[in-house]
């Protein structure tokens, strides 16, 4: 469930705070993403009942472990089709 709520927050709040962040994305030269992208964890630690993370901290490490996995399964599968037609060119 957790999963499931998390992808629908990926596709829907992310983008608008990426949106809403993007000068201070571009001031850190992207790291602020990695706060927007805990920002979407805290809210899904609010709406779900069975998952706690105390602390923003903790939060801003769950999403540096998940983006370390998700980079790794990536090249592992074989990544993003966008990134390997790049390559092609």
């Amino acid at each position: 469930m957790a999963g499931v709520l998390l992808s629908i927050l990926n596709t829907f709040v992310r983008p608008i705070f990426r949106l809403l962040t993007l000068p201070i994305n571009v001031a850190t030269l992207g790291l602020f993403i990695l706060v927007t992208n805990a920002l979407v964890l805290a809210i899904l630690d609010w709406l779900m009942a069975g998952l706690k993370i105390d602390g923003f901290l903790w939060t801003v490490v769950a999403t540096v472990i998940i983006a370390v996995i998700t980079t790794v399964i990536n090249i592992l599968v074989g990544g993003d089709e966008r990134s390997s037609k790049r390559a092609r060119r």
